[in-house]
């Protein structure tokens, strides 16, 4: 949430952010593959209009990413998670994603 908020400068877009990532796994865990932004839409009970919106929220958040499958995986391949411990911007490093 600390990241997300020091690249929005919002703690209302930050928490939309960590929304979409979480709501963004459960789908894709679901699924079976990652959504398309109208499965997502869908999904969340939300226009498609509103979920293009949360996705522009997270790429604020995560500049160099086309979609959040990206950072989940990253997230996942080293065993960090948003629930255990907080994300440290160090420990994102490696994907490249953040804004300089």
């Amino acid at each position: 949430m600390q990241l997300a908020y020091r690249q929005t400068g919002s703690m209302l877009k930050a928490a939309r952010v960590i929304a979409f990532l979480d709501c963004w796994e459960a789908s894709t865990d679901e699924l079976g593959r990652p959504p398309t932004m109208e499965e997502y839409a869908e999904a969340w009970n939300v226009s498609e209009a509103t979920a293009y919106r949360h996705k522009a929220e997270f790429r604020e958040v995560f500049t160099k990413c086309s979609d959040p499958t990206e950072v989940l995986e990253f997230l996942a391949a080293h065993d960090l998670n948003t629930r255990g411990r907080r994300i440290k911007t160090a420990d994102l490093g490696g994907l490249g994603i953040l804004a300089a």
